[in-house]
């Protein structure tokens, strides 16, 4: 076997040099391959980590390459036990992006083991992750409902000081709530979702000619994030419209009711968490996240009408409030915040927010990033360096604040 196994990544990686046009197929493969030797090595508990970082270095790759693809954070996030949080996210990520992968509605039962999650809960130094995860688990399987109100209360009462001692480190995990959260308010890709079905619906789906045709003619771009299959767009949307619309009438299945209540109080109740924070730029990639989504939701009515009467739109205008006052008569510096560098444009050669890259590939996001956007090579370090402009990820908002 493991001669096998070598002398197949040996013969991928002469291909991947060699045979450029298939380059996403070699790249999968030796990300598997490393999997599997991974997961026979049972001696060497060292060579074992070796071979684990030597195929998430090839998942990774793959993500740069397809970050679409559901698949390969479903491999990832295997490949990133113990860390329940990262492994969540991974899993939340394989549902939420344009090509999701559905296999990993099953595979994410095995986080959500409730044996596994006590151990994490005892050890202590993931404590909190552990709690996130059982919510989410009672989102997911509806099971064990009468702890979901005590459990994220304590929740709530652990990120806050999560937050405070982690400061500028707690933006990753942030953005990997954040995530979640979304996920689980398209009720991690059931495909009778509500939310799945309010955004989906044929009426949702109509586009002018115009509209096509401008889609089509950016498919000659050479860009990555062209390989997204097309997506339904909305012309003359006004997202006040949602207020007059109704939820869409689907099949009045309890535990699909209790799935998405339990995921928008979970959400939104972290959500006003963080926009109570103010101006604390440790919580500012996670409202990042819940920004680009409201500008997604704002093309759909129906999807729209699902979340306005529990999202925290008063705690949002106040935190939009804050951010202004505290640059009230000062447009000099607005203005030069965005001409320089530090704030991305389509034409703009800034590097993209750390957040950025991890909602990449996201449903959400498909026709939020400018095409090309992505299209730099980056360090992966580099990626989740903090910059200034992270300060700024709220103003690139500043339309769907108004919107709203």
């Amino acid at each position: 076997m493991l001669a096998f196994i070598y002398l197949a990544y040996s013969m991928m990686a002469l291909l991947y040099e060699t045979v450029p046009a298939f380059a996403d197929t070699w790249v999968e493969c030796l990300g598997d391959l490393g999997r599997y030797r991974m997961a026979i090595e049972e001696g060497d508990p060292r060579d074992r980590e070796v071979w684990m970082h030597v195929s998430r270095f090839w998942y990774f790759k793959g993500t740069d390459r397809q970050p679409h693809v559901g698949r390969l954070y479903h491999h990832l996030a295997i490949l990133t036990r113990p860390n329940i949080l990262q492994q969540l996210f991974f899993y939340c990520k394989a549902l939420a992006v344009a090509q999701p992968f559905l296999a990993a509605r099953e595979s994410i039962l095995t986080l959500f083991d409730p044996t596994a999650l006590k151990e994490q809960d005892v050890e202590g130094n993931q404590s909190a992750d552990a709690v996130f995860v059982l919510l989410h688990s009672i989102c997911f399987t509806v099971v064990n409902q009468d702890a979901f109100a005590e459990k994220k209360d304590e929740y709530l009462d652990l990120l806050d000081r999560k937050i405070t001692t982690s400061k500028l480190k707690f933006k990753v995990p942030g953005v990997y709530i954040a995530i979640c959260g979304v996920t689980s308010l398209f009720q991690y890709s059931l495909k009778d979702g509500r939310m799945k079905l309010a955004t989906t619906a044929k009426e949702n789906q109509k586009a002018t000619a115009d509209a096509e045709a401008a889609y089509k003619a950016t498919l000659q771009n050479k860009s990555e994030e062209n390989l997204l299959p097309p997506g339904p767009v909305i012309d003359n949307y006004d997202p006040k419209d949602a207020l007059l619309t109704s939820p869409p009438e689907l099949d009045d299945s309890v535990s699909l009711d209790i799935s998405l209540t339990h995921a928008q109080e979970l959400a939104f109740d972290f959500l006003s968490l963080f926009f109570e924070r103010g101006n604390d730029p440790a919580v500012q990639p996670h409202i990042h996240v819940w920004l680009v989504f409201l500008d997604y939701l704002k093309h759909y009515p129906e999807g729209m009408a699902l979340v306005v009467k529990t999202f925290p739109w008063e705690q949002m205008a106040d935190y939009g409030t804050t951010l202004l006052r505290k640059n009230k008569g000062n447009e000099a510096v607005l203005e030069s915040i965005k001409d320089s560098e530090i704030f991305p444009t389509a034409q703009g050669a800034s590097r993209p927010l750390p957040e950025e890259y991890m909602m990449r590939g996201l449903e959400i996001a498909r026709r939020y990033f400018p095409y090309g956007y992505f299209s730099g090579i980056v360090d992966n370090k580099k990626k989740k360096t903090d910059r200034t402009a992270v300060d700024g990820c709220s103003s690139r908002g500043k339309d769907t604040l108004a919107d709203g």
